[in-house]
């Protein structure tokens, strides 16, 4: 049985994915239409093998115009959009109820997966009718929601039809140049005086580089403030508002400055709930030391986040040293649980317990960052700190804020005065530098004033533990 569908497609030198997402939907459908727009290999013959109807497009950065363009071709009285990297994961009956009931779009449940095969799970409107004023807008990030709410269409209908989107796995963004093309057209758009809201947000998203920074803290405070100016209503309508202010939210703490990230992050009724908030929240928790709000861990969960979920139960369980909860997620192979259920044994006085654990991750994950970081701490402690620098060194992802306080502290006890390195310290950005500071001001013999969003008894715990190692 086909349904009548229409899917419709727009593809450039896709090769290595159209058998995979043309084979999962094509035994489904009455028609698949696919736009190339310039391709070199072999995607016009394998599309044409599954029987779509190949249509040319030029391409001229602007996805909007062909998505359009396949839509122009499709016959049937629903379309079903998807992309090459793309893969219909649901059943023929989904598929069928899913077009029962009053309404002009679906809301598919796409399924980002990252290269573990864990995916974050987002409701977008890509099964809508046939109609001639409902069509794409904006040249990159392209949505058919402006034509919907136009429609009086402000909520689509949920359905169980599944996709999976394959092209998130970091490699692939890399080598197709995705970031560079996709960012080449946001800026233009906001030269030309075209950008929106939305257009700033996605910009900000891309903008990763260091060298970047400033442009992306610029659009982001320049979004944010539009967005507090924008009516509740409008706001409730978005679904990404959230991630907005989490992004903003996110640049503020990396930069150290906890209390606005605070107030940037604080929860709003008229905004649409979304995990990406909580996790900006319970991060921002994790680095400043305060408690973790169980209604975000509850949101996690009732918002089917398994992997922020785990985050934050094995975080949570750290600041509150609770070994009990770390061994239960260790025990399970979980590599951050290990890393802190080790330091925290280590802390205890347990060196041959914290090494039990310790051991266990270099037989088999040796190289993960933060289980460089453990076994940096591990030599500090036991006094070979030439060893310990160097591993600390090579530190990055959640834990380089950790390792850097780390190094500082091993400088201090070989090879520099506390009031150099304090003078040297960028502003901390984690609780853990924060305490540095604190004891190495004390050391010192001067005052500091550290960023208020920190949470003062936090500061001083760490304190105590650093100026313990320093003597």
């Amino acid at each position: 049985m086909k349904l009548p569908i229409s899917v419709c497609m727009i593809v450039r030198d896709e090769e290595k994915n159209l058998p995979r997402c043309l084979g999962s939907i094509a035994p489904h459908v009455q028609e698949m239409v696919v736009i190339d727009t310039g391709s070199q290999d072999r995607s016009v013959e394998i599309a044409r093998s599954f029987g779509a109807t190949v249509g040319f497009r030029a391409w001229d950065d602007d996805f909007a115009a062909a998505r359009n363009a396949s839509l122009e071709l499709a016959k049937e009285p629903w379309i079903l959009v998807l992309d090459a990297d793309e893969e219909f994961a649901s059943t023929l009956p989904a598929l069928e109820k899913a077009l029962e009931g009053p309404g002009f779009s679906r809301l598919v449940r796409m399924r980002l997966l990252d290269a573990q095969g864990n995916y974050q799970e987002v409701p977008l409107p890509r099964l809508f009718r046939n109609r001639p004023d409902i069509r794409y807008r904006k040249p990159v990030h392209e949505s058919v929601q402006d034509d919907l709410w136009r429609l009086g269409e402000t909520a689509p209908t949920a359905c169980d039809v599944v996709l999976l989107h394959h092209g998130y796995h970091g490699e692939d963004v890399t080598a197709r140049g995705k970031i560079e093309r996709n960012l080449r057209i946001h800026r233009h758009r906001r030269e030309q005086g075209d950008a929106d809201l939305f257009d700033l947000y996605k910009e900000a998203q891309i903008l990763l580089r260091p060298e970047e920074a400033a442009e992306r803290r610029a659009l982001l405070e320049e979004a944010c403030r539009k967005l507090e100016e924008t009516p509740a209503p409008v706001r409730k309508e978005w679904p990404w508002a959230g991630k907005l202010r989490a992004l903003f939210g996110q640049d503020l703490f990396n930069s150290g400055e906890m209390a606005r990230a605070a107030t940037a992050l604080a929860e709003d009724p008229n905004e649409v709930p979304t995990p990406e908030l909580s996790r900006a929240r319970l991060e921002l928790a994790w680095r400043s030391g305060h408690a973790a709000a169980d209604e975000d861990i509850e949101r996690l969960h009732s918002l089917g986040d398994v992997p922020g979920l785990k985050t934050a139960r094995i975080r949570k369980a750290q600041q509150q040293d609770d070994a009990a909860v770390l061994e239960t997620f260790a025990g399970g192979g979980d590599i951050e649980a290990s890393v802190w259920l080790s330091l925290l044994l280590l802390e205890r006085g347990g060196m041959a317990e914290g090494m039990h654990w310790l051991a266990l991750l270099l037989a088999k994950e040796s190289e993960q960052p933060c289980v460089r970081y453990a076994s940096g701490v591990f030599l500090a402690k036991s006094g070979d700190l030439k060893s310990a620098g160097d591993l600390l060194s090579s530190v990055n992802g959640f834990c380089a804020p950790l390792a850097t306080a780390w190094r500082s502290a091993l400088r201090c006890t070989s090879e520099a005065s506390a009031m150099n390195i304090l003078e040297e310290m960028p502003a901390p950005v984690h609780i853990a530098q924060a305490g540095l500071a604190t004891a190495l001001a004390d050391t010192a013999g001067v005052r500091i004033e550290l960023d208020s969003g920190f949470a003062a008894a936090a500061v001083e715990r760490h304190a105590e533990g650093w100026k313990a190692f320093l003597r």
